[in-house]
């Protein structure tokens, strides 16, 4: 028994330090080229027009989130289990589903929103550009999640992470050197980057099925999937305003520098955090098929490989950054933004480092069908962000946002990890002990 469960170590470490290295490598390469374009609008931008341009992007992810982001973790499992059983039909037909889901979404909230600008008489740019760019996040989550399902994580990662930044960065380098980059071009070039990518995402896509297949009808949506459904649009929904509310917050009162601070901020921690990001991808439909008794060591060994390989990218990436974040910041953005920008990074920096070192606690439960107990979770920890963020946001401005998101990000991944101790009897993290009698 000894000796299997090495075994099983073995290949659970070598499995994710493949992975790790095949779905991380895309967003390691995209790193210098997301890292240069905020840097180049950061500057040439100026504070302002950069936190105005944050702010747009914010929102335009949260109005896609019902049917993109909120969409992903149900289209992932569902693909995962059909895939396993070659169930091609039910693949199409889930794509069928969400397709037309979103593309009715988003001709409501269109007619309702010019609707409203018309009665009001006010138009707001910020609102209408992520009404325009809604759309390309919700399909580009919608079908990258398909291709995650198919376990073709890295090459889902590659039009998103990698061709969608590095079209857009050759635009912005492009206007910059015709000196027509403003505020207003950067909206439109990143529309027509998202657009691009997304064709050749959506043939990828196609070409993954049968040809034969001809599906005429919708999935049918039972009461059952439509309860997971809505678990997974509450704990994305609940996710990303962990994540976003100090953007939006301070965009929405107006502090558009403290905004552009804070989006300096979520930027270096999502530097730091891309390794278990990776992780999640990758180990999200291995989770999901491995449900059973009799895959318990396996599924443990995963959990945990997974949570040591990432932790220690993020510590490798994220103890240099906090140390030298000052001078990082003067060589990238610029010296204006190192008080605006400098505590808010390392205190996100700190917060992205614990959370990589509890694992994906949030994916192994919904991937589990535990999706109500990182509802709750997620719940709770989004009122404790809230909450500290109406005091110490007008207060502290991004430092205050900063604390805010870092209180909610160690208040989720505590309640996680008590929930799967009850659910497993033992305590899920990097470090933790491979029981073999449950």
């Amino acid at each position: 028994m000894a000796l299997k469960c090495f075994s099983n170590s073995n290949n659970a470490l070598n499995w994710a330090i493949k992975g790790l290295i095949s779905v991380g490598s895309v967003r390691f390469l995209s790193l210098p080229i997301t890292l240069a374009t905020a840097i180049i609008l950061g500057r040439f931008l100026a504070p302002e027009a950069y936190g105005a341009y944050s702010f747009s992007m914010a929102l335009a992810e949260l109005i896609a989130l019902p049917v993109g982001l909120g969409l992903k973790g149900l289209i992932v499992r569902t693909v995962a289990l059909a895939n396993k059983s070659k169930d091609f039909e039910l693949i199409e037909r889930v794509r069928l589903t969400s397709s037309y889901l979103a593309i009715l979404y988003f001709f409501t909230i269109l007619l309702f929103s010019l609707t409203l600008f018309y009665l009001l008489e006010s138009w707001s740019l910020p609102l209408i550009v992520a009404l325009l760019l809604a759309p390309c996040f919700a399909f580009f989550e919608i079908y990258g999640s398909i291709l995650q399902g198919l376990e073709r994580s890295t090459f889902s990662q590659l039009f998103q992470v990698f061709l969608r930044p590095l079209v857009f960065f050759i635009f912005v380098v492009f206007l910059l050197w015709l000196g027509l980059l403003n505020l207003i071009q950067t909206y439109i070039i990143f529309f027509i980057a998202s657009v691009l990518v997304f064709i050749f995402l959506y043939l990828s896509v196609r070409s993954s099925f049968d040809p034969t297949i001809n599906v005429s009808r919708m999935l049918s949506i039972n009461k059952k999937l439509k309860i997971s459904y809505l678990s997974f649009v509450s704990i994305e929904l609940v996710q990303f305003l962990s994540m976003n509310a100090g953007i939006l917050f301070l965009g929405m009162t107006g502090d558009q520098v403290g905004s552009a601070g804070m989006q300096v901020a979520r930027s270096t921690g999502l530097l730091v955090f891309f390794p278990v990001v990776a992780v999640e991808i990758l180990s999200q439909p291995r989770l999901a098929q491995l449900v059973k008794v009799s895959d318990r060591i396996e599924f443990m060994q995963t959990y945990k490989e997974s949570a040591r390989a990432s932790l220690a990218a993020s510590l490798l990436i994220g103890v240099p950054m906090c140390l030298f974040a000052e001078a990082l910041l003067k060589i990238t953005f610029g010296v204006e933004y190192v008080p605006i920008a400098l505590d808010a990074m390392r205190i996100i920096i700190i917060a992205r480092i614990i959370q990589a070192l509890m694992g994906t606690s949030g994916i192994l439960l919904a991937m589990t069908l535990n999706e109500k107990s990182a509802m709750i979770a997620q719940i709770i920890a989004l009122i404790i962000t809230m909450v500290s963020l109406l005091y110490l946001g007008p207060l502290m401005s991004s430092t205050g946002a900063a604390i805010s998101v870092a209180l909610g990000v160690l208040t989720k991944v505590i309640i996680e990890a008590c929930f799967i101790r009850r659910i497993y009897g033992q305590w899920y993290w990097a470090f933790m002990q491979i029981q073999l009698s449950r």
